[in-house]
Formats: C-alpha cells, structure tokens, sequence
C-alpha cells in the first residue's frame, strides 16, 4: 500500500490525533517503509504512538511503537526502541479487505497490551519472558545447553563449538556430555571440557529486568545469588567457588509464573586462579552475558506435541522396510527415543523412492541405514540396530523381548508374523503386538493391535487354514499374481508408493501412543482405505470388506477374532 493511502485510512479510523509522518529511525531499521505518529489517552494517561507499515499491507500487520514509554515504568511487551509486542504472527489472521478494520483491530490489541501494563496486570509476562530480555543484554555469547534443571546446585561441564564463537554447556552426566558429538558432529576432534555450575533460582523471584543494550556487572549477579537462592544453595554455590580456576560458566534457572524454567548464563575470564569474583571485589575479571539455545529433550520434545510422556518407553520394530523405515521415525518423532530395529537386508537403488532412507544409503543394511539416518536426524534418540532375520534374533540371543514396553511388526511376510505371533503370546503376554502392513496397488493398509487381551490373534485372520488374510482389501481369489517385474526376476515387487507406506506407518504409530495412554485396551484391527482405481484396471478383485465404509469398518474393529483360533482360541 502507498504512503499516502496508508494516511487517509489511519486518519479516518480516528485512533489518534495529531497524526503527521514520523523519522522514527526504528521504522527503518524494523524494515517498515513509512510510519506516522499520533496521540491518544490509554487508562488515563496521555501516549504517543507511532503506527508504522510495510509496502506490503494489509498482507501484514502494522506495528507500533509507544513513543514516549520512558515516561512510564518498564512495562512487559514494548522493547527499547518502544516497540509494541502485541500479537502472535501465528494466531493472526487478517481480513485484507478491511484495512481500516485491521489498524483498528491492531490498535485496540496495542491498548490493551499497555493498560495491562500501566495498570501491572501482566508482570508475570517479564519472567515467563526472561530469555527474552536477558538476549538484549550487550556483548552476549550463545550457549547452548544440554542441561537437566533440578532444585540444587549442580555442576555442568562446557566446551567451545563452532570455531571458539559458542559455546555447551551439559549437566554432568555422560549421557548428556556425550551428545556433544552428535549436536556438533565433532567425533574427529575430542571437546575439552571445563568445570561450570548450575544454579537454581527460588520459585517467584522478582529478579532484575535487563535493559536492552545494557551491560552487565559483577555486582548484578552477586545480588541475583544473595537474594534469590536458598541457604542450602548458598552453602553449595560458596564451596564450588572455592576452588581456583581460570575461567567460569555459571548456568542460572528462573522458575517462570507458568510452571516452565527460563535458563541463561555468564561467562567470567580471567580469575587466573585467583579468588572467585562472585567472593570478592575483583575488577579485573571480564562478564560475558549467556544466551541460552536449548539443546536438551525435555525442551525440545515439548514442541512435538507429545513431550516428555513416552522418554520410558523403549520399542522394537521388526522389518525395516519402507513401512517399518517410516514407523521408527514417527516413534521417535512422538518422543519415544529407544528404539531396536531388526532387518536382514540391504538397501538397493529401486528402494530409494518408496523407503525412509535414500540414495545416499544404498548399500547399507537397512537397520544400519536407518539407525545412522535417525541418530543424526535426532541427536537425543538411541537407536540399536541389528542386522539380521528376526528368527536369528532369536537363536542367537540378540532380542530380548521381555526389555519392550510394545513392539511393532512391519515384515509384511504373512508367514513370518504367524510365527512371532506365536512366539510372543508364549513369552510376553501383555504385552502390545502391533503388526502393520499394506495391500497392494495401495488399497489398504492396516495395523493389527493384539495381545493385549487373551483373545483375539494374528492367526486369527487366517480361517479354516486359508492362506488369505481377512482383513485385507483384496479378495481371496484374484486373476494373477500382485507381484510386478521391471527387469526379471530379482527385479520383483509389489506396487504401492512412499505416501502410502508412511500413512500406515502414521496409523500404526498413533495406536501405539493410544495402547501407551490406555485408550485402546483390546485386541482391534484398524485399516484405512485407499484408491482402488488402478487396481480394479489390473482385472484386480477387491473383498467385501473394503466395501465398508469407515463407521462400519471402526464398529467391527473388535470381531476379527475366531473362537476356534489354533492359537488363541477355545481349547
């Protein structure tokens, strides 16, 4: 939008008056292209306000600054330069054809953010916000941290990364230290690791509000630990700094209004090994503010939607397929970071396509592509592969089933998962069996959920001794065979795509976290439905079931079982 439309708009929503083009060189430097400037009365008080836009509303927001908020006491949401936090880009939806509605709109949020400030009905933001505002602080340095918050001073070892420009710090536990070399890829080039120290902050502490572009002093943070941290910590804090060292990391957490920790630092160079100077009056150490980028699972996982839930549970996939590939991943994606995955085979170039792990990975065993993909996709993830068929597993004391919170079968061999559904209601009852497999041409795919309960098997799919799986979409006599060939025999395959190994992988992964969080509790069969166009064209035959449609297939989903099962049936 042009200058001078942006105007006429502004000034017939009537938000403020006195309105006259504005230098403020923040616009600028905020990359906005034109801004003016207005009064108007917020809670009583008399504000300035500079409303400023880029060429591109009202695609965007405009954004605004309180002119005059040294006026006022610090109040949470309007930076240094005045600027106003007022929204989330992401819950923010403009309607385009209403510009004036959005400057009104925008302004009546802007008003609020300050009267709630004016009025301190929002000071919980500042320390739910530290991070924030601690990273205005001048002359900082990025940390990153692996780092386990507890309520007691704990000591942390810290390294420099990425040419001596960072910096990690980890709580002092190897798992932790050790992830070093996966978040950084460092394994050619050992770290050395200094001593640091962690320090709890008491819960509801009204700790200092750093002012952007400030500096930070020895003092400041000899006040942070003498007025907001226990007397036990005291004792602990006072005998770490004890010891002589030539530099320091310390790591502070600020219990936040909202239940989560803010976490940031310092960096003291040039004690020498001289007396600590958070114990005394040195003037000759340098402070060096620590701006925290978390790197721990805790703070990484929550973002996944799943958290922290499933850290203890630990799962084995057999088969390693292109749905098995995929199942590994959304497991860990979903925060279930231990994982076992078994597959004999190699990865060949015609996997590449349809198989969770590409070109770059051919000629590796699957199970050993898949774990060297997802370690270094998820650096918090452990991931064992074993290389080998499920039945040498077995006979060679590799598998240990009883270890498995569930386990997932992907072999997609209806010969093979008879033989383990046996094996696993004879070793781990209760314990949760999934198998996952597609149909061909992509019509289906399905996951058995079983030994749950005492009924209800794989083996009962298969009735009266028929080799034909009744769950599936194809029906039991068919024309020729499903498998194709592009270039002979060792060229054989059946036809489905990435897309739909990945939608069974996903339907199988969300009943897992459903067994996990108890809300499937029976032996059930699941299966989504896909395309059958290209199959029918085949001269294909589809079974019955596929005929159902979803509200029937889910209200069947408990009668798969046979009473007369060989395996699970009446004795």
């Amino acid at each position: 939008m042009e200058k001078e439309n942006f105007l006429n708009i502004l000034q017939q929503s009537e938000i403020l008056t006195d309105v006259k083009e504005s230098v403020l060189p923040a616009l600028s430097a905020r990359g906005l292209a034109f801004g003016f400037s207005g009064t108007t009365e917020v809670a009583g008080y008399e504000v300035h306000i500079c409303i400023g836009a880029s060429t591109h509303f009202p695609l965007r927001e405009p954004i605004f600054f309180l002119l005059n908020h040294k006026d006022f006491e610090k109040i949470p949401h309007v930076e240094e330069d005045g600027y106003i936090c007022y929204t989330n880009d992401d819950s923010l939806v403009l309607d385009i054809g209403n510009a004036e509605g959005i400057i009104r709109e925008s302004f009546e949020l802007v008003r609020q953010t300050i009267i709630k400030g004016f009025l301190k009905q929002n000071l919980n933001d500042f320390y739910n916000e530290y991070e924030a505002y601690w990273a205005k602080l001048k002359n900082q340095t990025i940390v990153y941290t692996n780092i386990l918050v507890a309520d007691e001073v704990k000591g942390v070892k810290y390294t420099r990364v990425r040419e001596a420009r960072h910096l990690f710090a980890s709580s002092d536990e190897a798992e932790r230290i050790n992830s070093f070399h996966r978040l950084f890829n460092s394994k050619n080039s050992p770290p050395q690791f200094q001593n640091g120290l962690f320090i709890p902050l008491l819960p509801n502490a009204k700790v200092f509000i750093p002012e952007g572009n400030t500096s930070l002093t020895i003092d400041t943070i000899k006040h942070l630990i003498s007025h907001h941290t226990s007397v036990d910590n005291k004792e602990r804090i006072n005998k770490a700094l004890a010891k002589t060292k030539i530099d320091d990391l310390i790591i502070f957490s600020l219990p936040q209004p909202n239940g989560k920790f803010s976490l940031f630092g310092i960096r003291l160079k040039g004690i020498n090994h001289r007396i600590h100077p958070l114990l005394n009056a040195d003037t000759n150490t340098t402070i060096t503010p620590l701006r925290v980028r978390h790197l721990d699972p805790e703070y990484m996982l929550a973002r996944g939607g799943t958290g922290q839930t499933f850290l203890s549970k630990k799962v084995l996939v057999i088969g390693g397929g292109s749905v098995g590939s995929a199942v590994c991943e959304e497991i860990i994606k979903a925060g279930i970071l231990s994982v076992d995955i078994i597959d004999k085979d190699t990865i060949e170039p015609e996997n590449c396509y349809r198989h969770n792990c590409g070109y770059k990975y051919i000629s590796l065993k699957k199970a050993e592509a898949i774990k060297t993909k997802l370690e270094s996709y998820y650096p918090h993830c452990k991931v064992t592969a074993f290389s080998m068929s499920i039945e040498d597993g077995f006979n060679k004391r590799k598998i240990n089933l009883q270890q498995y919170d569930a386990i997932i079968v992907a072999t997609g061999n209806g010969t093979i998962n008879q033989y383990l559904n046996e094996v696993f209601r004879a070793q781990i009852p209760g314990i949760p069996i999934l198998f996952s497999w597609l149909d061909p041409y992509a019509i289906g795919g399905h996951c058995l959920l079983t030994n749950i309960t005492d009924k209800g098997c794989y083996q009962c799919l298969y009735q009266n001794g028929s080799l034909h799986n009744t769950a599936s979409f194809s029906a039991p006599t068919q024309p020729k065979s499903f498998s194709k060939s592009i270039s002979g025999c060792s060229s054989m395959y059946i036809p489905y795509g990435s897309l739909d190994a990945l939608q069974t992988a996903i339907l199988t992964v969300r009943k897992l976290l459903d067994v996990f969080l108890k809300r499937e509790e029976q032996n059930a069969i699941f299966s989504w439905k896909g395309n059958p166009d290209l199959f029918l064209s085949e001269g294909y035959n589809l079974s019955a079931r596929f005929h159902q449609n979803d509200e029937q297939l889910n209200s069947a989903k408990y009668l798969f079982l046979q009473p007369n099962c060989r395996v699970c049936g009446n004795k």
